[in-house]
């Protein structure tokens, strides 16, 4: 059943819709189209459990199209195990979005790069490329599946102050905000 809080919320968004209608967001045709994945994670943050969080930005032409942050279910035991759940979450959705641009009608569709995957632990990126094994089952089947993938995407490595997933993983500070 509904009540006035559920009336205030729908209010509320209508509001933010009326106040947003003339926002967008661009996307600039360019020969080079394609989606970029940005995956993080801020290993133990979470101090009264030291859960990890997780995040992943997907851009299409440098233009935000998809983000997510959560709180990772499990504890890691390590700073790979907890990137390894943040780059499982952004592989789900960019084979997601990947498989939908096959199906959409965009003049660029045809044109698209492989996409790319980037993340900030080099530890992580070469057991993928290497073919290592996990001793956690979970997490080997996790590697399995992201070595499986590599052949429809690129992994690379970015550095951790140009990784924008990083802004939804971390606390920001005033010197990150302004710059």
């Amino acid at each position: 059943f509904y009540d006035k809080t559920h009336w205030d919320s729908l209010m509320y968004l209508l509001g933010y819709l009326k106040r947003t209608r003339t926002q967008k967001l661009y996307y600039m045709k360019r020969s080079d189209a394609g989606l970029q994945v940005y995956s993080d994670a801020d290993y133990g943050s979470m101090k009264y459990d030291r859960a990890s969080v997780a995040g992943y930005m997907i851009t299409f032409n440098d233009c935000p199209i998809s983000w997510n942050t959560s709180k990772q279910k499990s504890i890691a035991r390590s700073t790979s195990e907890s990137e390894t759940y943040a780059l499982s979450m952004s592989l789900s959705e960019i084979i997601y979005l990947s498989r939908l641009y096959t199906y959409i009608t965009i003049p660029e569709a045809e044109n698209l790069q492989k996409p790319i995957i980037y993340s900030d632990n080099t530890q992580l990126l070469s057991h993928i490329r290497d073919g290592a094994t996990a001793s956690n089952k979970h997490y080997d089947i996790i590697w399995k599946a992201l070595q499986s993938y590599t052949k429809e995407f690129k992994l690379k490595y970015i550095d951790t102050a140009m990784n924008i997933a990083d802004l939804l993983t971390k606390s920001l500070t005033l010197n990150r905000i302004t710059h």
